[in-house]
């Protein structure tokens, strides 16, 4: 990271660096943690000093702050001195270029000021925190002064806390005793856009990030960027993520005899339980000399303690958010857990710790979550070992391989193995569930567990969800030309109302035991069967790019169910009216569809407009929809691959081209994490042409264009016998420059039926349509080709 300091700075920071560097060794876990405590009451000194004539400045790469006048009040320093925090009130400015491209039209797009390309904003008060030696290269502390209790840092924090789940205090301790580490927070009271905060946070992918919380409840990111060295020449990002270390294997044992909660959750009223877990966590580092190990574990989990190889207990930090407001329920902890080592981190060392710690759950562990895990990284892949204990009248089942069980004073222990690495480890379990085996040549046996949820939708529900994963892996076999590294297909109902996909292991929700609905219930099933390929076989690189799991495995879903189902291609068009109606800002259909998504309804058209595109991943999500991501990766995402499929048809090969380049992107990306890039290189092979304006304009953008369109019928053939159709379109709501060829469909009669390709590209454009016979009519965009607002006039 650039600094922007007078050279006069160096030498000062040079030594401090030294300086800092031999205090930190000197530091036990006891007395860092009496540090964190002390960080934690947010003391700051009672006098305030005086921004000097001409000001203070400092930059941080392409973000400059000046402090132009008013008062400073420095953070009690920890027991070696480092002064890690400063409020400020007065006048400020904050300059901040945006080098990438994308992200400046985001800027613009998210701030309602779509001229804005970059940041110039006053502030008025400012919380400044940082991991280095930034303020006392600022600021000369006073000699001996009285600390107090600062009532503006103090929201703020408990803001940070509270609606945002981070703990500043842990993570500038991490900052201070890992090598290479740097972390700093500013947040400004700006004069337009209330509080705005600037994080440089090198333990995530991309380090440097600008937002914005807005309406008391969501943070938007607004800018988020590479630190310099690791962009593009475009200012994109480019480089890989430092982990501080790398996990190679997770013992899990977990205890769900305990304590059931008179709380109850899903559709067959599962009571929460209290779990107890026992992490056995094995790693080699990959930062020598750190002393604390960032982690991260659900917010309800309660760590007991933390031990070593010897059984020595460490000291950790994790704040008990709701011990400390009556806002959170009194279980809530803060999501990081700081482990401080005993020793600093060597290289060629391989280390074990062991996390004990209670867990409120339901029948399910979801995700990565539920056990320690590494900080935005979801591609850590790891093997692992289940012990699971459970009352003998339940059954589960887990990721992996199943080993042995044993029963014993009322107790089931039922051993799992996972030896192919993976992503993240699961299990589900309950009383009453019915199992199903269903073999069939050519694809894993598929194993259907799940609940008798109810009496009275009739059937053989265990059955009907394990044979529609059959046949959408029969069918995924097919289509992706790739076969699956499991043996078997485990399918497990959860009490909840969503599904999620682990390596030869689902969840399903336990809705789709209860009943079916034609098509609906299909694709639910066949989405998270199609994350065996996208998602597991294929990863993704970044946040970014991972609409190439969900978005993927919705189409994917989405052509099974047109290929293989009765009416199957009605449903499919339901499904991309639906699709296209929310994206429009249409209620069509939107209450009764079964495809329809009720959380979706009713939203503003001006708001969908608000929500990024399908590049920034989570980052398309704003205040107003905290579920714009959904709305991207699950309707917009698939609608993206249904155009291109189309705009590929007109080339006369069918769904040929379509078919190879999903057959050519699995092929060399199985067992890879693959970008938006890496896609487009595909299509670009295989496709006649380049088709980077396309991505450009549908995966990097957000227009979504209005087409109003007209023709004439002629009167009487000419003299070459032909019927002249003048056909006139005109395009609005889209950027200079946006183009798609739409497919008109002619109507000849007697069952011919033509095509027209219309390139439109300019505000108005008339196409003149030569016809053999004079037709009966013209469908302007017939099949939902391509995502627009359509109107006749």
């Amino acid at each position: 990271m650039r600094y922007g300091l007078a050279m006069r700075y160096v030498g000062i920071a040079l030594f401090l660096l030294f300086t800092s560097a031999v205090a930190a060794q000197e530091w036990t876990p006891e007395t860092i943690r009496s540090d964190y405590q002390r960080l934690l009451e947010w003391r700051f000194t009672g006098k305030p000093i005086t921004v000097p004539a001409g000001g203070l400045s400092w930059t941080r790469d392409t973000a400059t702050w000046t402090l132009e006048s008013g008062e400073i009040r420095l953070q009690e320093p920890t027991s070696t001195g480092a002064v890690t925090g400063l409020v400020f009130k007065g006048r400020g400015r904050f300059q901040m270029s945006v080098p990438d491209p994308v992200e400046r039209r985001h800027l613009g797009r998210i701030t309602g000021h779509p001229e804005m390309e970059a940041v110039d904003e006053t502030f008025t008060q400012m919380v400044l925190r940082c991991s280095d030696e930034l303020i006392a290269e600022l600021v000369q502390p006073p000699a001996a002064e009285p600390y107090e209790p600062d009532e503006t840092a103090r929201k703020r924090h408990k803001q940070w806390l509270e609606k945002r789940m981070t703990d500043v205090d842990a993570r500038v301790v991490t900052g201070i005793l890992t090598p290479g580490d740097r972390y700093l927070r500013a947040e400004m009271k700006t004069d337009s856009f209330d509080w705005l905060t600037y994080e440089y946070d090198a333990l995530q992918r991309e380090e440097i990030q600008l937002r914005n919380f807005r309406l008391n409840r969501f943070t938007e990111i607004w800018v988020s960027l590479d630190r310099p060295e690791d962009r593009d020449a475009n200012g994109r990002p480019s480089g890989e993520r430092g982990n501080i270390i790398d996990v190679e294997h997770v013992d899990l044992k977990v205890d769900l005899t305990g304590r059931r909660r008179p709380i109850t959750v899903g559709l067959s009223s599962t009571s929460m339980l209290d779990a107890h877990c026992e992490a056995v966590v094995r790693f080699t580092p990959l930062v020598v000399g750190a002393r604390a190990l960032p982690l991260e574990l659900d917010p309800w989990a309660k760590v007991r303690s933390v031990r070593t190889e010897s059984g020595e207990e460490l000291v950790f930090l994790r704040d008990h958010l709701g011990g400390r407001t009556a806002n959170l329920r009194k279980e809530v902890y803060d999501p990081s857990l700081v482990i401080l080592l005993d020793r600093p981190l060597s290289a060629g060392e391989t280390r074990t710790l062991t996390v004990d710690y209670d867990l409120f759950m339901s029948n399910f562990a979801m995700g990565r979550g539920w056990y320690p895990n590494l900080p935005d990284n979801f591609n850590d892949v790891h093997t692992a070992k289940l012990w699971i204990d459970l009352r003998e009248k339940q059954e589960v089942r887990a990721i992996g391989t199943f080993q042995e069980e044993t029963v014993a004073d009322g107790i089931r222990t039922s051993v799992w193995t996972v030896d192919r690495p993976t992503k993240m480890v699961s299990f589900s379990f309950g009383s009453n569930f019915r199992e199903k085996r269903l073999e069939i040549e050519g694809i894993p046996t598929v194993i259907s567990f799940g609940p008798q949820v109810s009496k009275g939708f009739g059937g053989d529900m265990i059955g009907n969800v394990g044979a529609d994963v059959v046949n959408s892996l029969k069918f995924f076999y097919w289509l992706f030309a790739s076969e699956l590294p499991v043996e078997q297909m485990q399918l497990t109902g959860i009490a909840s109302g969503h599904g999620q996909a682990f390596e030869g292991f689902l969840h399903l929700s336990e809705y789709t035991y209860a009943g079916e609905q034609t098509g609906a219930s299909e694709a639910f099933r066949a989405h998270e069967t199609a994350h065996q390929w996208w998602g597991h076989e294929i990863g993704w690189e970044s946040y970014r790019d991972q609409w190439l799991s969900e978005s993927f495995a919705e189409y994917s879903a989405m052509m099974f169910v047109e290929t293989t189902m009765k009416d199957g291609d009605k449903l499919f068009e339901e499904m991309l009216q639906m699709y296209t109606n929310l994206m429009t800002g249409s209620l069509k259909g939107a209450l009764f569809s079964k495809f329809a998504r009720p959380w979706l309804v009713g939203i503003e058209l001006s708001d969908i407009e608000r929500v990024g595109p399908i590049a920034l991943g989570y980052r398309a999500s704003t205040a107003e929809i905290p579920y714009g991501y959904t709305i991207q990766a699950y309707n917009k995402g698939p609608l993206v691959l249904h155009m291109l499929r189309r705009a590929l048809n007109l080339f006369g090969q069918g769904d040929d081209l379509f078919v190879e380049i999903l057959r050519d992107f699995v092929k060399n990306y199985q067992g890879k994490d693959a970008s938006t890039a890496d896609f487009i290189a595909t299509v670009n092979k295989i496709a006649p042409g380049d088709w980077t304006w396309f991505f450009d304009q549908w995966i990097y953008g957000t227009d979504i264009p209005t087409y109003i369109w007209s023709y004439e019928m002629p009167r009487t053939a000419n003299a070459q016998g032909q019927w002249v159709v003048t056909l006139n379109v005109k395009q609005e709501n889209v950027s200079p420059g946006f183009m798609m060829p739409v497919p008109v469909a002619i109507d000849l009669g007697g069952g011919r039926i033509g095509t027209f390709v219309a390139q439109v590209d300019q505000p108005e454009k008339t196409f003149t349509i030569p016809l053999p016979a004079k037709p009966r009519s013209l469908d302007f965009n017939p099949g939902f080709a391509v995502l627009a607002r359509v109107k006749k006039r």
